[in-house]
């Protein structure tokens, strides 16, 4: 089955991309240095699962090696930015988790979770 707004799920899944981006470059909030399975850690391997979920729904399985990869590279880019910026420090694990994250989205999106924008649509459509 066909999503009925593609256009609308695209948009999200960039969206989506944008505030991972803009909330990755900012300045971070107080926080104690945990372990190497920290909260913090936990955020990217969540964030970035969400990403990868959302685009290979979004694109509806189209060109996902692309999506997995460049969601990866979009991961390690921004940390790497994080270090060149000098408001954060860049962090191998950070990186890791992102892209373990992506893997998991990629998981989620071949069980019926896959299926989740397609199950708002017809939700929303008999409203």
């Amino acid at each position: 089955m066909k999503l009925r707004y593609p256009w609308l799920w695209k948009l999200l899944a960039w969206l989506l991309l944008l505030t991972v981006a803009i909330v990755t470059l900012m300045p971070p909030p107080p926080r104690l240095d945990l372990p190497l399975l920290s909260w913090a850690k936990a955020q990217h391997f969540i964030a970035y699962a969400v990403l990868a979920w959302s685009f290979l729904q979004a694109w509806e399985g189209r060109h996902t090696v692309f999506w997995i990869l460049m969601l990866i590279v979009a991961g390690v880019l921004l940390e790497v930015l994080q270090g060149l910026m000098g408001v954060r420090i860049m962090e191998t694990f950070d990186m890791l988790a992102n892209s373990l994250g992506v893997l998991l989205g990629f998981v989620l999106w071949r069980t019926p979770a896959g299926q989740g924008f397609l199950f708002l649509e017809a939700r929303l459509s008999r409203l």
